[in-house]
């Protein structure tokens, strides 16, 4: 039998105290104090302290989580001085998460901070099991194949991203996940537009058509709405469906649906992230013709035209030097923003892949694969 007071106790230590409402009171203010609550009893797992892996981490870590994981087995590398700012001068041949901890920890002291330096593919799905949320950065497709399905199976949130050099992508997988979404009321004189994600690609604050409420409503045949919120519109629980990693970057592009839909909805930067994240898997040196020769594949087999102003060798080394700091940070903020929308179960998410690109400056969001 629980007693009354380990009752109180426990009602207690889950509850925001008055000195950490001061803390987040900025927060608080933008999200709620429901939502700051989710996040203090929230668990994270950041594997990967790259550039990307350290934006995510200090973003994290200012929302006021319960725990953060940093987790990594490399070792640091003079790349890494050019972007990842947790670091220090001279910790070179030091593991990447443990270097990391102390200015990790001086942004949230209130955070617990733990750190584990064993490789990510000796995990067993017990370890993942552990966390509220699991966020793979710059790790090989195949590993990130492998634990998307364990958290998957487990219904765990899972969010995977990455940078090469100047260009960056976040994927996410919330199957199973509810959001309390904002749903504008049809008022009199709005302009009715149909914004849906059939072609693949989509802004981040698109009106939904295409997904199911929890409570009945919504359906294609719903028109939206692009009208300014306010107190009288209505919030819903809403489920969304998530494709697997997988599923997301083998898409049969040769679909006669898809022939001329890739060519709409498939940003520049998605043909050099698919084949660095090959090369990445292979293990291979990066040399430049089989770059050159695996974008042009790739290319080929999406019909798209080899425009000699983006598909040209002298952006090489645009995709295969160190990280950009900037790509880094948006790619990263990105990453953190859906994490505190799954942890807070609030806003509607992300589906489902994030490109950057800071050649030609631009951030798209894609549902692959597409609506056929």
């Amino acid at each position: 039998m629980i007693s009354k007071n380990s009752t109180t106790a426990t009602v207690a230590e889950n509850t925001i105290s008055e000195d950490e409402k001061a803390v987040y009171d900025r927060q608080i203010r933008l999200w709620g104090l429901e939502t700051q609550n989710r996040l203090r009893n929230s668990t994270v797992l950041v594997a990967g302290l790259s550039g990307c892996g350290s934006e995510v981490a200090k973003n994290l870590m200012l929302t006021g989580l319960k725990s953060l994981t940093l987790l990594d087995n490399k070792t640091i590398s003079a790349d890494d001085y050019w972007n990842q700012f947790l670091l220090q001068r001279g910790d070179e041949g030091k593991n990447r998460a443990e270097a990391s901890r102390l200015k990790c920890q001086l942004l949230n002291p209130n955070v617990e901070l733990h750190v584990d330096t064993e490789d990510i593919s000796k995990k067993d799905e017990k370890f993942f099991a552990g966390f509220d949320l699991v966020i793979l950065v710059d790790q090989k497709y195949g590993i990130v194949n492998q634990i998307s399905k364990i958290c998957r199976n487990a219904k765990k949130p899972f969010i995977a991203g990455g940078v090469f050099g100047w260009i960056g992508y976040a994927f996410f997988d919330f199957t199973g996940c509810s959001f309390l979404v904002t749903i504008p009321k049809i008022r009199t004189g709005c302009v009715l537009e149909d914004d849906s994600v059939e072609d693949g690609s989509s802004s981040a604050k698109k009106p939904r058509i295409d997904i199911e409420l929890e409570n009945g409503k919504g359906g294609k045949e719903n028109n939206a709405v692009n009208v300014v919120l306010d107190d009288e519109d209505e919030k819903v629980q809403m489920t969304f469906s998530y494709p697997l990693w997988d599923d997301t970057w083998n898409v049969d592009w040769s679909h006669k649906k898809l022939i001329r839909k890739s060519k709409r909805i498939l940003p520049r930067s998605y043909f050099p992230i698919r084949v660095m994240l090959r090369l990445q898997e292979s293990g291979d040196a990066v040399d430049r013709e089989k770059f050159m020769e695996l974008w042009r594949k790739e290319l080929e087999q999406c019909n798209h035209i080899l425009d000699d102003e983006y598909f040209n060798v002298k952006y090489f080394s645009h995709f295969v030097g160190p990280q950009l700091s900037p790509a880094c940070a948006i790619v990263g903020a990105h990453m953190a923003q859906e994490a505190i929308k799954a942890l807070s179960q609030k806003d509607e998410p992300l589906r489902n892949v994030f490109f950057y690109s800071a050649i030609d400056t631009s951030g798209i969001v894609c549902h692959l694969p597409p609506i056929v």
